[in-house]
């Protein structure tokens, strides 16, 4: 039940501030979010969204500076994503 737990931090993430948009006052805080929405559907077995936002939490964390976490983040979906990671790892930068 995992993914559930997900869901209420990313559920807790957004709904933190009245609008999305004013959110994201922090890259790190929109990179986790990012984070924990790619590990719920990527639980549900939605590939396709969940690659999505693993693309966007890896592009947060970069601009974040946390170089350390892109890394882990490269190499857990190359890992999973193994028959799409030829895609997956020219959109990821592994720095």
């Amino acid at each position: 039940m995992m993914h559930l737990h997900h869901l209420a931090m990313f559920y807790y993430i957004l709904t933190k501030y009245k609008y999305f948009d004013s959110f994201f006052q922090f890259v790190h805080e929109e990179a986790l979010a990012y984070e924990l929405a790619a590990y719920f559907y990527l639980e549900l077995g939605e590939t396709e969204q969940s690659m999505e936002y693993f693309l966007a939490a890896h592009e947060r964390y970069h601009e974040w500076g946390a170089f350390g976490k892109c890394n882990r983040l490269f190499e857990f979906v190359k890992s999973s994503f193994s028959q799409t990671s030829s895609t997956v790892t020219t959109s990821l930068r592994h720095v």
